[in-house]
């Protein structure tokens, strides 16, 4: 399910750069196994959509990412759900990050400020 969300991010990522004339772009290599874990700044809410599609669609990699509870609420919030994020109040999130990253079954991306 995680995939086919990420499929479908990739998809309305594609649709509003070419709408807007945006270009996203990485350099650099990942490992081909396992998982990383990424440090990034946040400058906006966007960032939580940005960093899993460039490490999706470049790398073929599933990032997953820590969000601010208030965006956990409607439509936006069961799609964030569905897409792998999850609340920083959520109580087990240190197990869930520690989980995915021993097991290999997802990166994840952390915005520390």
């Amino acid at each position: 399910m995680l995939r086919f969300v990420l499929l479908i991010s990739q998809f309305i990522i594609f649709v509003l750069k070419k709408l807007i004339g945006a270009n996203i772009t990485s350099s650099g290599k990942l490992p081909e196994s396992g998982s990383i874990l990424i440090l990034a700044n946040h400058f906006t809410r966007f960032e939580t959509f940005i960093v899993p599609y460039v490490l999706f669609s470049k790398y073929n990699h599933v990032g997953r990412s820590l969000g601010d509870d208030s965006v956990f609420v409607g439509l936006l919030g069961k799609y964030m759900s569905l897409a792998g994020s999850i609340s920083i109040k959520n109580k087990i999130k240190d197990n869930i990050i520690l989980n995915d990253l021993v097991s290999g079954d997802a990166d994840w991306i952390i915005y520390p400020e």
